[in-house]
């Protein structure tokens, strides 16, 4: 790599970017390869909230939401900072609820699937009816 492959950027480049990187074309029909300077790792921020309509038939749900809805006590004058704060509040209770929802339907998976294996060994051993 000669020296003209090289480019010169002030440290606080580094500051706002810390993960910037520099990379080298491929040269093109002019006799140069140009340098992409590229930050590397870029934070998209939080995750978005996702909702299954599958939730609307588990059992409760109607009730949570209604529950923590109208219970929500958020002192604020500005309504659309209410409305935000309420949504907000129902993200992470249903959030909660849905791992608990979660780990319910894995442990009776689990017991479903041993009484299976047990009905399966009797049935190998001859002992079942």
């Amino acid at each position: 790599m000669s020296k003209l492959y090289r480019f010169l950027v002030s440290e606080s480049l580094y500051e706002v970017f810390p993960h910037a990187t520099g990379l080298f074309l491929e040269k093109g029909i002019p006799d140069h390869r140009p340098i992409l300077l590229k930050e590397s790792i870029v934070d998209y921020g939080p995750t978005s909230f996702r909702f299954f309509h599958s939730w609307l038939e588990i059992d409760g749900f109607h009730d949570l939401v209604a529950h923590t809805w109208n219970n929500d006590v958020i002192v604020n004058g500005n309504g659309f900072i209410l409305f935000k704060k309420k949504l907000q509040n129902l993200k992470k209770v249903i959030q909660v609820w849905i791992a608990s929802q979660k780990a319910d339907a894995y442990t009776l998976k689990k017991e479903h699937h041993h009484r299976l294996s047990t009905i399966d060994l009797k049935i190998d051993q001859g002992c079942a009816s």
